[in-house]
């Protein structure tokens, strides 16, 4: 009887006393409104956290993965380094090896013109 009593009361009009609460077709449909909305609200609250937390998840192996190619890339640039100065290591003997070769050719070449003199002049 008390939840046909309390139902009833909802959709009485003529009110006895301060303890009965009577509301309009008007305002029930407002009312049930905000619980639809409500409920609605909820779902669309509880979907947007769970975006939310996939998104932070997503950001996170975003930032690892941007770390990681950092890392990488500093490998890059040490190995780059390390081949830069080998290079100019290797072309500092080269020029060293031709200066080397020139004074060669100068000793063989007067080598060459003394023993072409001896041999004339004798």
């Amino acid at each position: 009887m008390i939840p046909i009593w309390c139902s009833s009361q909802n959709i009485y009009r003529n009110s006895v006393g301060d303890t009965l609460i009577t509301i309009t077709p008007q305002q029930l449909k407002t009312t049930n409104l905000i619980f639809v909305e409500h409920k609605h609200l909820k779902i669309e609250n509880s979907l947007l956290q769970s975006k939310i937390s996939n998104l932070e998840e997503l950001n996170l192996n975003l930032t690892t993965m941007c770390d990681l190619k950092d890392q990488k890339l500093g490998e890059y640039d040490k190995e780059f380094n390390a081949f830069s100065k080998r290079e100019t290591d290797l072309n500092k003997q080269i020029s060293k090896l031709k200066k080397g070769r020139k004074v060669d050719m100068y000793i063989g070449g007067a080598l060459i013109a003394t023993v072409a003199g001896l041999i004339v002049f004798k």
